[in-house]
């Protein structure tokens, strides 16, 4: 028989970033792919979070009858970051961008796929 012990510090690690300051109304949303899509190919949108305090960026893409399979975000630096999706039907969606619990300015997006 294999026995453990192990303690557990309740106490905030200093990596781990203080999220009261976030601002979700100063997520910055840019670039085609939050206007439109195209069926079957790469879409792509940029957001700025720079200005947003510290949080978690979310972004979720559904679609006529199903999400969006991958959704792919990248942090370009400085709380910048690029979302690229593909999108496998025409139809209309939703693209829900949140910083933390809250929808960014403009979220959700409804956009046509053709």
């Amino acid at each position: 028989m294999l026995s453990s012990s192990m303690s557990y510090d309740r106490r905030r690690s200093s990596a781990i970033p203080e999220f009261g300051n976030s601002r979700a109304f100063d997520v910055k949303c840019s670039g085609s792919g939050i206007e439109n899509a195209k069926a079957n190919r790469h879409n792509s949108f940029s957001v700025d979070c720079s200005k947003a305090g510290n949080n978690i960026l979310y972004v979720g893409v559904y679609g006529p009858e199903t999400p969006c399979e991958e959704v792919v975000i990248k942090h370009k630096g400085s709380k910048r970051y690029s979302v690229d999706y593909v999108v496998r039907e025409r139809g209309q969606y939703i693209i829900f961008v949140k910083w933390g619990d809250e929808h960014v300015a403009g979220s959700p997006f409804h956009i046509e796929a053709n």
